[in-house]
């Protein structure tokens, strides 16, 4: 990506504050296209208000992209483009200016991506598949993250990042995608810069917290040394522990928000669980992923959180003495008032935390049909002993 092609954008991210909002351009598009009555003296059937009802809250760079003449052009194009020219192929997607054109709507600017990608997936699936497409991916995954879905964001700056490695490499890290995985916010060449800075801050913040209470918080070199590396150069099944770890530490204050604003203790709880869970398997992951984990899995293919942690190289790599128990209980509510009741026993941070990311697992992982949903004080308390339980497990496992 050129100097030339990180300037055209910074328009969308220089307002990033108010530019995370859902764009809401598309709150007409349940409008039918379809004939309506005109109503006076008499009754006419008429079809076109309804095609410019649909155009309503559009930008006009939303409907010349979705327009079928876009469409021709674009195929035309990629007929006679050099698929074997990796930057004469990001020199053409930078010049659509979609980071300029959809500046304030990250939701349609990810449509957009999305529309052109697909019409050229149809078109030659083999040409797509052998067409640089880092670009497109990684604004696409820049435009995601501002518009808060952070698991697509991932997703996509790692599809990103899998081009970037076929294409430059070793040098992989120097990349834009590169420098996102690695939370490296000190390099000026980086057209998503502002949101690497926000995610390492956030990062920091919760290692910090992690550490007053007493657990072991990583260091930004711990992540890349421990996960990231290794996930791009020796164990690409780290991959999605590496985006799931950044995912999971994004998402949470959207789900606290959410938590603070809307339903009551009967309302639904499933962004809330799904989430949990989602660090809760993130551990059992990097119990699997960690090399004592893999030979475990060798003579137990079915091995589960509880195998792994009777292990004495495992449980005394935490410094444990024994191996810790999980925290039990019928319900979701026994394991909320068992992390209360660690915590008022003085248990060792690492063991609540590896208890209750356990509990959380076994419950959350086979039900989310609990007849309340947590507080948040009480989410607020599980996201940071997960956290803490994936650090943990980071330093101890994974040299």
């Amino acid at each position: 990506m050129s100097q030339e092609d990180e300037d055209k954008g910074k328009g969308q991210l220089a307002a990033f504050a108010g530019a995370t909002n859902a764009s809401s351009t598309n709150a007409i598009d349940a409008v039918s296209a379809t004939n309506q009555p005109i109503t006076g003296p008499a009754t006419v059937i008429v079809r076109a208000p309804a095609l410019t009802q649909q155009a309503l809250g559009k930008s006009a760079a939303e409907i010349i992209v979705g327009s079928s003449e876009y469409r021709d052009a674009l195929i035309e194009d990629f007929r006679t483009l050099p698929t074997n020219d990796p930057g004469l192929v990001d020199r053409y997607f930078s010049a659509q200016n979609f980071p300029y054109l959809f500046a304030h709507s990250p939701s349609a600017h990810v449509d957009a991506w999305e529309r052109i990608l697909g019409i050229l997936l149809t078109e030659d699936e083999q040409r797509y598949r052998e067409m640089h497409k880092g670009t497109p991916f990684y604004f696409a995954g820049t435009a995601s993250y501002l518009a808060r879905d952070f698991e697509k964001a991932l997703f996509y700056m790692d599809a990103a990042l899998e081009e970037d490695l076929r294409l430059h490499k070793t040098n992989w890290s120097k990349v834009p995608s590169g420098r996102f995985v690695l939370l490296d916010s000190d390099s000026p060449e980086q057209f998503a810069r502002p949101l690497v800075a926000r995610t390492r801050a956030l990062f920091e913040e919760v290692m910090a917290r992690i550490r007053n209470d007493g657990g072991t918080g990583l260091s930004v070199d711990d992540l890349r040394s421990k996960v990231v590396y290794p996930a791009m150069n020796t164990t690409p099944g780290k991959r999605s522990a590496v985006t799931g770890l950044i995912s999971f530490l994004l998402e949470f204050q959207s789900r606290i928000t959410e938590l603070a604003l809307a339903g009551s203790e009967t309302s639904t709880a499933e962004p809330f669980f799904l989430h949990l869970f989602k660090g809760a398997v993130l551990f059992e992951t990097l119990l699997k992923t960690s090399t004592t984990g893999i030979s475990i899995q060798r003579s137990r293919p079915r091995a589960t959180i509880d195998h792994f942690l009777r292990e004495p190289t495992i449980y005394s790599a935490f410094g444990f003495a024994a191996q810790p128990q999980g925290v039990g209980g019928d319900t979701l509510g026994d394991v909320f008032v068992s992390i209360k009741n660690d915590e008022n026993a003085g248990l060792d941070y690492t063991q609540r935390a590896i208890r209750a990311t356990w509990g959380i697992r076994n419950k959350v992982g086979h039900s989310m049909a609990w007849p309340s949903r947590p507080t948040r004080k009480e989410y607020s308390n599980v996201f940071y002993l997960i956290a803490g339980a994936l650090s943990a497990t980071i330093d101890a496992l994974h040299p």
